[in-house]
């Protein structure tokens, strides 16, 4: 079931503040089993996105065909396109995300992201 357009602003900042802020400000929102499918094929744990340095990555806001999906009461998947400049090189990736509620607070437990060729 699509969200309400104030349930899918929240997810929206909530995926938006993994981007912008400090890594180590990434462990409000990642569950303790976190897990990302890059799109370059690495599988990367909570830990790594946490100390992960942003050196020379910047992101466009707002992402693009932005959508949040119910699949239960605590359960929401989202998905988006980005485009992330890393080094000077950019590149477009679909995301998908699915969030879980834990004690009543939402926490991303997995991600995954494909690189869209020109």
């Amino acid at each position: 079931m699509t969200l309400s357009t104030d349930a899918t602003d929240n997810f929206r900042r909530l995926e938006e503040s993994l981007w912008r802020e400090e890594p180590s400000s990434r462990d409000q929102v990642l569950s303790e089993e976190f897990q990302e499918f890059c799109r370059f094929g690495d599988i990367y744990d909570r830990d790594h996105l946490i100390n992960a340095p942003a050196n020379g990555v910047s992101v466009a806001f707002p992402f693009d065909d932005f959508k949040a999906e119910s699949l239960s009461d605590d359960v929401v998947l989202v998905t988006y396109e980005n485009t992330v400049t890393n080094n000077g090189r950019t590149q477009r990736a679909r995301r998908s995300s699915i969030w879980v509620r834990s004690d009543a607070e939402w926490k991303l437990r997995f991600q995954q992201a494909t690189t869209l060729t020109n």
